[in-house]
């Protein structure tokens, strides 16, 4: 995977690599190991058909089914969970989420484009990059 943006100072910076499931003895495929906010690419590229989130205490998922020779591109976003973001930026109801992307373009040129974009400013990419518009939808992800 690709850091696209995190505080997690246990992570590399954005734009560097970090083994998934496990790096540095966390798994970081439960929510619950994020201290903080995090976003990440797959790295290379999406590998496909397809990517899932689960909530095993909800018992409610999304799943996205690609064709990976077209769709390249796949990222995940969570607020965190010891520290997360402030669920206000991205929700009106107190409710908490995580986003599952997906595009044409690879990881390593949306990276790229973000680190070109931050100098350009002076900021960090996370600082830049790393907050979006969140997706309006009936979806809820609780904690």
């Amino acid at each position: 995977m690709t850091v696209h943006s995190t505080e997690d100072s246990r992570l590399p910076a954005p734009g560097d690599a970090f083994t998934w499931p496990i790096y540095n003895n966390v798994d970081y495929s439960r929510l619950g190991n994020w201290t903080t906010y995090l976003g990440f690419f797959e790295r290379p590229t999406a590998h496909g058909p397809f990517a899932a989130v689960y909530d095993h205490a909800a018992d409610a998922g999304i799943v996205r089914i690609f064709p990976p020779q077209v769709t390249r591109g796949s990222k995940a976003f969570g607020l965190g969970w010891q520290s997360p973001l402030p669920s206000d930026l991205y929700t009106d109801d107190g409710s908490s989420y995580v986003e599952l992307h997906g595009g044409l373009a690879p990881p390593s040129a949306i990276s790229s484009l973000c680190r070109r974009a931050a100098s350009s400013v002076g900021a960090r990419c996370g600082t830049l990059c790393g907050r979006s518009a969140a997706s309006p939808g009936p979806t809820k992800w609780r904690r």
